[in-house]
């Protein structure tokens, strides 16, 4: 008896079907059928009931061998996957999330590098991009993700470790006063109506530190839960924003850099403190903090 008629005998118990199962095995129905023959002849015992226009049924004898089979099956699956990973420890699958107004730019430039480095492609990576729901930092101590970028600086149970700096800017509506500056404080912005992204965040918070240091407060008009929602009434004029830089049209938005206190904020990568990761995802997590070093300001 071998794996091979295992696995037939598994194909044609599951279609009930000779021709089916030989195109599922791209096998031909001769070969098949000799394959089944065999090892009825070999068992002594009738496996399959056969009937011409009808599907062919198990025998009890066939009932029996068949949970047999797919245990027999599953473990030379296991083995073989065992033995590809002690081939190479590092195969497997990374989950990464990401907040893409905090990495559009540096985390797809940072991942094109790591995959001409991850040895013989053998580590996936699924990425997880964080639009508009509020955090995902809850996801990386489930373990539903493995490695995250946040702003947020420190939460109970993840390991946080500064990554890079964002640098804020004032996102004007083209023709606007203060446009063609080549950076802006605080409080020459003060007075401008601001479009604000998700009351309560990170961001939003930050802000109203930038302007308390200050001694001002900003005067934010609304908040929209969408950064693209958030440009456009920038681009048409209904307001100005502080924010990351982000993907836009040069003639929707301006972005001038603000200076002073607070106009950078780091972006942190982070994973669970106290769930060991995996092969794959240490390999990706010690590629990614040798790879900070070349980021900088984001």
């Amino acid at each position: 008896m071998t794996l091979q008629q295992l696995i037939y005998f598994r194909e044609v118990a599951d279609t009930r079907n000779f021709t089916k199962a030989s195109k599922n095995l791209n096998v031909t129905q001769s070969a098949l059928s000799y394959s089944i023959i065999s090892l009825e002849r070999e068992l002594e015992l009738p496996l399959f009931i056969r009937s011409c226009g009808r599907k062919i049924e198990l025998t009890s004898y066939g009932s029996v061998l068949l949970p047999m089979a797919e245990q027999a099956i599953s473990s030379m699956e296991k083995i073989e996957e065992t033995m590809r990973r002690i081939r190479d420890p590092h195969a497997g699958v990374v989950n990464i999330a990401f907040s893409y107004v905090n990495g559009w730019r540096f985390v797809p430039q940072m991942l094109r590098a790591f995959r001409e480095e991850a040895p013989e492609d053998s580590i996936s990576v699924q990425l997880n991009v964080n639009h508009t729901r509020n955090n995902f930092e809850e996801d990386v101590l489930k373990g539903s993700v493995d490695i995250a970028f946040s702003c947020l600086a420190q939460m109970e149970g993840l390991t946080t470790v500064p990554f890079a700096q964002q640098q804020l800017y004032a996102a004007l509506p083209p023709g606007h006063p203060l446009a063609g500056r080549e950076s802006l404080s605080v409080a020459e912005i003060a007075e401008e109506p601001l479009v604000g992204y998700h009351r309560g965040r990170n961001l939003d918070r930050w802000i109203s530190q930038m302007f308390e240091k200050e001694g001002l407060r900003p005067n934010t008009i609304e908040y929209t839960d969408d950064w693209s929602a958030q440009i456009t009434k920038v681009s048409v004029g209904e307001g100005i924003s502080v924010m990351q830089k982000v993907p836009a049209a040069e003639d929707s938005v301006v972005f001038v850099p603000l200076r002073g206190d607070l106009s950078q904020r780091t972006v942190y990568m982070m994973w669970a403190s106290d769930r060991k990761l995996s092969d794959a995802a240490e390999f990706a997590r010690d590629y990614f903090l040798d790879y900070r070093g070349e980021i900088g300001t984001v």
